[in-house]
């Protein structure tokens, strides 16, 4: 469980490190990222976050207040936090629409992301009755699974909306060629 922990903890610092390099490359030209990029790099840091307190807490926890309390307050917060970030991508999902910024598949962020991540925060939060480390556990591998969809996103998707145009070029477009 431990290992578990650890390993995930170290996996959350990467994600964010990775992302960092690759959105480096693709804007070399200067570009600043648009506000889908920034939204979905948000997510991400904020996935990674989780897992990274998440799988470093239980050992500072564990010292104050024993073993079954460290899994019932780790749970309850995990479900907070991940509740939290679940409303938030849902309420700029709900804010964007209409705009050019919207999602691009706005039922699929429902469906794949804010669904789940609320379904995993009620478990989580269940954890105040019935505190279990494997409960945890799963929690914060969904949460990584979810931060870890983020990163392929970032890696497999081609920024689909038109870049305004800079200073000295006509116009820059990230549309694929048709």
């Amino acid at each position: 469980m431990d290992q578990a922990l650890v390993t995930m903890a170290q996996i959350g610092v990467a994600l964010p490190g990775f992302a960092g390099v690759i959105t480096s490359l693709r804007h070399r030209g200067n570009a600043e990222l648009l506000p889908p990029e920034i939204r979905g790099l948000l997510l991400m840091l904020t996935l990674a976050s989780i897992v990274v307190i998440g799988g470093i807490a239980p050992f500072v926890i564990v010292t104050a207040v024993g073993e079954r309390q460290t899994w019932r307050i780790c749970g309850v917060c995990l479900g907070l936090m991940l509740a939290g970030v679940a409303g938030y991508n849902a309420w700029i999902a709900h804010r964007d629409r209409d705009t050019p910024w919207a999602p691009r598949r706005p039922r699929v962020l429902r469906w794949s992301f804010v669904v789940p991540g609320l379904v995993v925060a009620f478990t989580q939060l269940l954890g105040a009755f019935w505190p279990s480390p494997g409960l945890y556990l799963a929690g914060l591998l969904l949460v990584l699974v979810g931060g870890g969809r983020q990163f392929m996103l970032l890696l497999v998707l081609a920024p689909m909306h038109e870049r305004p145009a800079a200073a000295g070029q006509e116009g820059v477009s990230t549309l694929p060629d048709e």
